[in-house]
């Protein structure tokens, strides 16, 4: 497929390979392999190879030997790619080695001979272009304008906040709910409809009606036992329940847990039938006493899985109306404005086209978002008239592709990568950046890129993007895909060399199979044994990604994947790592995340080209390694959640040598006071770390908070986000609304004197995200225009209107907890236009605090969804105007304000009344422990 290369690899590796020739001259100890002029050739040959594909991806590729001439040419491209990584790579271990200079010579040899070949087939079918010869007849057009104005758009359309046609529906699907003689409730309709999104909106409105709520989607190849553990992880609020449970006791935990409790349950995107709704709650463990105040809802495209159950009520929904599809158009394409009169035929012409699927609406008019031609409206429509005559029963795909084509080369790579995700699955938006970059698909400036390529793809509804709270003090970017943009991937990624199981692997061991997703099902340690090699040497991403393995596994599969670049093995039940993944010299990425292991292995010591490595949650990691140090190339260590023993050890001092490390997502540091203990760390060991965007420390000793007041950290200004803890403490668990009020108070009354931040901070002008505890607040805090989450603990302010907090543009979560002092919160708070984005407001423990801010003026606070008030007994007035804040989904004063205000805040009081009457939507809790 021309389509998912164009030049675009190749000119990767012609840039890889002018970065090479630059420093064989200025590097001496290059001199030794001498293949200057091996590399000068290979880029001459490369560009014209690099023209040759652009003019051939231009034309159709119907002919059967243009489209083998492409893939000989993507595989030389990504074969001489490999002999540079390792060329480069070589120098980290020995910079004088006649074996490798040898076999490099060898490999050299090959691949010029091979490139030859083609250029000469290149010349047989008239393709060929460059420098050898004058281009003839129609150049390759080069990105026309309205493909570039796509990108043009600088955030999607909140689908959330635009409903089309939505709130009847949703009060509809309400109502069956409320019916005590219906059980279960099947949202119906085509793929693409809006069933999913639908049942979102049910789940927000009903969520409060039920003691337990549990959102479980489901893939394709479901199993129950897979449903019971994710249906456990949930209602318990684990992260993860081991593997190892059976199914007998993921169903007396599940039964025990909801017993008794009004509790629904959602299954989304349901494929296999089910027998009868008995069959179904008895292996899932639901307890079914009372039918009336247990629910299941249920999405699905196929009306047959229900046949064989009683008590099902169906809501089939359908293609939006004419006057709501085009409402949505404009949405997307028009940024909710009407069409320019020029273009308003064509673009009901295009809207109609649509036929009303919302999936297939957001993705075109997308793709069509600021461009204002009516010639490339024109060709939209006769695209779209052609896909449909092409394939009349699955248009939706057909205009997937059109979208997909609007993508640069590298682009398109990086969305099929999209395709090693399981269905449904929420992927970490950084991680996903990892693995682009792993591969090559980005190479300089490669974070910042990446992030550009993700609003990319959601601003073309390739992607869903949002933003959640992560369990530090940073909001983590994450991304979905819809199952059939995910189908059109799978089928993009096996163009392009993948295999999604092991006898896939082994067909294409000749072709050449370049990357391998071996998830769920297991893989037999002695199967693998017995093929030599298991797996082609070319491949570059395995992914074991919750793969049942039941053993380690074995050293074969590694030991011929010379040019690895990723390993995910996480989500399984390894212990350890053979040695032999030392030899993975160009190992750039390495996910051990939920895994058994113990000890993070010492032949990790050995991957030079190492960017990533996530141990994060393992529960049996009890160590940092010592010689962490030695992973000179190590841009990003994850290494949070795992066991008590790790949480209170201190690191060793080898992490300072890490002068690459740009994020060290951890649990807080402790760190070292003791001056012989020259072998941890200590904060000022940190200072050299100056590419670090991202720390959490334990600042608890009075000798480290002085060299804080110091200055010790002055030369992080690149940090994004910043926690100076005083110890590794959580307060509140939202998921559980548990208060910590006991572990609060035993802190309050044990405080350390407050500590100075120094002026040298505010050249930190990037930061996202703070939290700072028993730390004196400086006026200038407010001039951290960036920050989006702010947490202050026990930093006592008698006047917190002079750090004008209410200015901050960007700031998203705002938690004030434990003052003695306050005793009226600013009047700004209230003012119009104050916190313009703020979506969470959290103040506890503030004793004195009397009096809020007294009025919520029109404007202030426009995308409040939280406010929470924890133990602040004192409160005797409440702010006039709460029912103003009209996006605010939960009210709670949980231990405080006075008898009078907390029954003024009760169902049917004047406060709850006047609220509710400006928003009825808002849930308001006020609790007493």
């Amino acid at each position: 497929m021309a389509e998912l290369l164009e030049g675009g690899l190749v000119e990767f590796v012609l840039e890889k390979l002018g970065n090479i020739l630059v420093q064989q001259i200025v590097k001496e100890s290059a001199l030794v392999f001498n293949f200057t002029k091996d590399f000068q050739w290979l880029k001459k040959k490369l560009t014209v190879l690099r023209d040759s594909l652009q003019y051939a991806g231009g034309q159709s590729t119907q002919v059967q030997s243009v489209n083998e001439w492409i893939e000989n040419v993507r595989d030389i491209a990504f074969d001489a790619e490999d002999i540079i990584e390792e060329y480069g790579v070589q120098s980290l271990y020995s910079s004088r080695h006649l074996l490798f200079r040898y076999k490099m010579g060898r490999r050299i040899r090959r691949i010029k001979h091979r490139i030859r070949s083609v250029i000469e087939d290149a010349t047989e079918m008239k393709i060929l272009r460059g420098e050898m010869i004058v281009s003839q007849g129609a150049a390759p057009a080069s990105s026309s304008s309205s493909q570039r104005e796509v990108w043009t758009r600088s955030s999607v359309p909140e689908w959330d906040a635009r409903p089309v046609a939505l709130n009847d529906k949703v009060e509809e699907v309400v109502r069956l709910l409320e019916k005590a003689d219906v059980s279960v409730i099947a949202v119906v309709g085509m793929g693409g409809v809006g069933k999913t999104f639908l049942m979102q909106q049910v789940y927000k409105k009903v969520q409060n009606m039920f003691e337990k709520s549990v959102w479980l989607s489901i893939s394709k190849m479901y199993s129950v036992r897979q449903l019971q553990r994710d249906l456990a992880s949930q209602i318990e609020g684990l992260e993860r329940v081991q593997s190892e449970i059976s199914c007998s006791e993921a169903e007396r935990l599940i039964h025990s847990s909801l017993e008794g409790k009004r509790f629904v349950i959602v299954l989304d995107d349901a494929w296999k039938p089910f027998q009868r709704e008995d069959d179904l709650i008895r292996r899932l463990g639901l307890p079914w006493e009372n039918s009336s105040s247990c629910k299941i809802l249920v999405t699905t495209r196929n009306r047959q899985i229900f046949s064989n159950m009683n008590n099902v009520s169906m809501y089939e929904i359908r293609p939006l109306a004419e006057e709501d599809s085009w409402k949505l158009f404009c949405v997307y394409a028009f940024s909710d404005c009407p069409p320019p009169p020029y273009l308003e035929k064509l673009s009901h012409e295009i809207e109609r086209e649509c036929a009303g699927l919302p999936l297939a609406i957001k993705t075109v008019a997308s793709s069509m978002a600021n461009t204002t031609s009516p010639r490339d409206w024109e060709s939209k429509l006769l695209q779209l008239k052609k896909v449909k005559a092409v394939d009349p029963m699955d248009p939706i795909m057909q205009i997937i592709k059109l979208s997909y084509d609007l993508l640069p080369p590298a682009l398109k790579s990086c969305f099929s990568y999209l395709s090693f995700f399981p269905e449904d699955h929420e992927i970490d938006c950084e991680y996903l950046v990892y693995l682009w970059a792993a591969e090559g698909f980005i190479n300089e400036d490669w974070l910042e890129i990446g992030w550009d390529y993700l609003n990319r793809l959601a601003n073309l509804c390739l992607i869903e993007l949002w933003e959640e709270e992560g369990k530090s003090v940073v909001y983590i970017k994450k991304c979905r895909v819809h199952d059939l943009v995910l189908d059109f991937a799978v089928h993009t990624s096996r163009d392009n060399k993948c295999a999604f199981a092991v006898e896939e692997v082994f067909e294409k061991g000749k072709s050449g199979c370049r990357r391998m997703l071996l998830a769920k099902k297991g893989i037999d340690n002695n199967a693998i044994i017995n093929r030599d090699p298991f797996s082609p040497r070319c491949v570059r991403t395995l992914s074991l990604f919750s793969n049942s393995i039941e053993d380690d596994v074995s050293a074969n599969m590694f030991s011929h994947l010379r040019v690895l670049r990723v390993l995910d093995l996480s989500r399984t039940r390894i212990s350890t790592l053979p040695a032999c993944v030392g030899n993975l010299k160009l190992l750039r990425v390495l996910n051990l995340s939920k895994t058994y292991i113990k000890q993070v292995p010492e032949c990790v010591a050995k991957l030079k080209s190492l960017r990533f490595l996530d141990v994060s949650k393992c529960s049996k990691l009890v160590e940092v390694p010592k010689w962490i140090g030695e992973l000179i190339g190590l841009q990003h260590l994850r290494i949070y959640g795992c066991s008590k023993e790790l949480k209170n050890i201190i690191y060793p001092k080898g992490i300072s040598k890490l002068l690459s490390l740009r994020t060290l997502r951890s649990d807080p540091l402790k760190l070292s006071v003791e001056e012989n203990e020259r072998h941890l760390l200590k904060l000022e060991d940190l200072a050299s770390l100056t590419e670090l965007l991202e720390l959490r420390i334990q600042v608890n000793h009075e000798v480290q908070r002085r060299k804080v007041a110091d200055g010790i950290l002055e030369r992080l200004v690149n940090m994004r986000h910043l926690a100076m803890n005083m110890r590794h403490l959580a307060m509140v668990k939202p998921e559980k609304h548990e208060i910590r009020l006991d572990v609060v108070e035993e802190q309050m009354a044990n405080l350390p004197e407050m500590a100075n931040l120094p002026e040298t901070m505010k050249a930190m002008k990037d930061l996202e995200s703070l939290r700072l505890d028993t730390f004196s607040l400086p006026g200038w805090i407010s001039a951290y225009v960036n920050l989006k989450v702010l947490i202050l603990t026990f930093c006592e302010c008698s006047d917190y209107s002079a750090l004008s907090l209410e200015t901050m543009p960007n700031l998203m979560k705002l938690q004030l907890w434990g003052d003695k002092r306050c005793r009226e919160l600013p009047k700004g708070f209230g003012k119009s236009g104050a916190f313009p984005k703020l979506r969470d407001l959290m103040i506890g423990h503030f004793h004195v605090l009397e009096e809020f801010w007294e009025e919520v003026e029109d404007g202030a606070m426009p995308g409040l969804k939280k406010l929470w008030v924890l133990s602040c007994p004192k409160i005797k007035n409440l702010p006039q105007g709460l029912g103003r804040l009209k996006s605010l989904d939960s009210l709670e004063f949980y231990n405080s304000g006075t008898e009078e205000v907390r029954q003024r805040l009760k169902g049917g009081g004047d406060a709850w009344s006047k609220i509710k009457a400006n928003n009825p939507h808002v849930s308001i809790y006020v609790r007493v422990p």
